[in-house]
């Protein structure tokens, strides 16, 4: 019968009421159980062997359990190793960065208006080291309701045996059973399942089936512990793999800026030195003969007075530019009209008017990338640098392609994206004939006809005239 809750101590009471519940019901679970075997086998044997069977499946449980904590504490440790390196990476960009922008205050402060806008400008702020939430919570403790148990299992990680390695049946030395140290609750400083190994090495059975019961409490409590500490470490691991995503998108846009920031203090310091020294040693030399095709709509820059356009669905002269390169910059003189790509100096707007190679006229092409390079006016954006985009005329039309309209951006990395891509055309293995030529010069079939008949005509009329000399 269940004791009566007394005056005295009612949680004690009902906790007790509670324990014998629970026996009892593992009482008649086991008194079923046997009845069940008792048709087929002996009744001791029968009760004996289902004991003993529930018993290795039961250490199976554990054993599988055990092997997923180990596997969790494995992938947990990996993880916090890729941590590390991702911390590091960052560390270094952020380093990097801070070390870019340090040479471009100074490259800034080497003109009277740079140092003005240094003085009343601060210096760049140090990176400072950064601690994922995820390992800052699994440091202090806070990790979740799984976490007192992670960290008991885990301060005895090294005294926890693998389960694949350890023998099914510890009977054969009880005292030195690392498993009883793993998942038993102690009674009178010796466990049930240990009485129940003794007894069995004795060749007797259990005293009673209340023991039996305490036995698989203990394997109850153990994999109760076991599935917290994998519900503790499966939150941690969610929590961190979702902050490393972060931290990768982070890290890949502070290394397009890093990249952009490095490309602008490179350009700033060859701008600067040959401001100062003029060219110097390293003349500007001629690199090539090109021409530069945009991919996205197949059509080439070309001059038309000073103006630029990308409207030509062909190369010709007007397509072509000299190129000269000294150390990053690039010079682009046009073959046409021999007059140099860049901006007004006053207005800043894009144009083929130089008479000669100055800032304004100071450009970036990436010549590694043909296929799809990127140009950048160096003097736009007061020397910060601009990248070149096409804009479509949705009002003109050159036959049955439309005309863009070029104009210079921004220079950081959402401008990069916008930024038209092109092609570099090397024109000495490029060919043309004459038929594209004349198409290139806008000419109809009816004013192609007429002039072939003025040159027959003239051609006429001199040999008139030979004849009549």
């Amino acid at each position: 019968m269940e004791p009566r809750e007394g005056p005295g101590d009612p949680r004690g009471s009902h906790r007790a009421g509670m324990g014998q519940q629970k026996v009892s019901f593992f009482q008649s679970l086991i008194r079923h159980l046997v009845l069940d075997l008792a048709d087929c086998c002996p009744p001791n044997g029968a009760q004996e062997r289902h004991q003993f069977k529930s018993k290795d499946e039961l250490d199976a449980y554990l054993r599988v359990a055990h092997e997923s904590v180990a596997i969790g504490r494995e992938t947990l440790t990996a993880v916090a190793g890729q941590q590390e390196a991702l911390d590091r990476s960052e560390a270094v960009v952020d380093s990097n960065l801070y070390v870019i922008k340090k040479s471009a205050r100074t490259l800034r402060g080497m003109t009277w208006w740079g140092s003005l806008r240094n003085y009343f400008s601060e210096e760049p702020e140090a990176p400072r080291p950064r601690t994922p939430t995820w390992l800052a919570d699994r440091r202090a403790g806070l990790r979740g309701p799984g976490q007192q148990a992670g960290e008991r299992t885990e301060a005895h990680s090294s005294d926890a045996p693998l389960w694949r390695d350890q023998p099914r049946d510890g009977c054969s030395n009880p005292v030195k059973d690392e498993r009883q140290e793993l998942f038993a609750r102690r009674v009178n400083g010796e466990t049930a399942d240990a009485r129940l190994k003794r007894a069995h090495v004795a060749g007797q059975g259990p005293q009673s089936l209340s023991e039996v019961a305490r036995m698989q409490d203990d394997y109850l409590e153990s994999l109760g512990k076991s599935l917290d500490e994998q519900r503790g470490i499966g939150g941690t691991l969610h929590e961190a793999l979702r902050e490393q995503r972060v931290q990768v998108d982070r890290l890949e846009a502070g290394s397009e800026g890093l990249e952009d920031a490095t490309r602008a203090v490179i350009r700033k310091a060859a701008r600067a030195s040959r401001a100062r020294g003029g060219w110097g040693a390293e003349r500007p030399r001629l690199y090539k003969f090109v021409a530069f095709r945009e991919v996205r709509s197949g059509l080439f820059i070309s001059v038309a007075g000073e103006e630029l356009r990308l409207q030509e669905p062909h190369m010709s002269k007007a397509c072509q530019f000299a190129a000269y390169t000294s150390q990053t910059l690039t010079g682009l003189q046009s073959v046409l009209s021999r007059k140099w790509l860049g901006q007004h100096w006053i207005s800043g707007a894009l144009g083929v008017r130089g008479t000669g190679l100055g800032k304004n006229e100071e450009w970036e092409v990436d010549w590694r990338r043909p296929e799809g390079a990127f140009l950048l006016s160096c003097s736009a954006n007061w020397g910060s640098g601009g990248y070149l985009m096409a804009f479509p005329k949705k009002e003109e039309t050159l036959g049955q392609t439309l005309a863009y309209d070029l104009r210079l951006g921004g220079y950081n990395g959402e401008e990069r994206g916008k930024a038209a891509l092109f092609e570099i055309v090397d024109c000495e293995n490029y060919r043309t004939t004459d038929v594209v030529t004349e198409i290139i010069q806008k000419k109809t079939p009816a004013e192609l006809a007429a002039e072939e008949e003025r040159k027959r005509k003239g051609s006429l009329i001199s040999l008139g005239a030979l004849r009549i000399g």
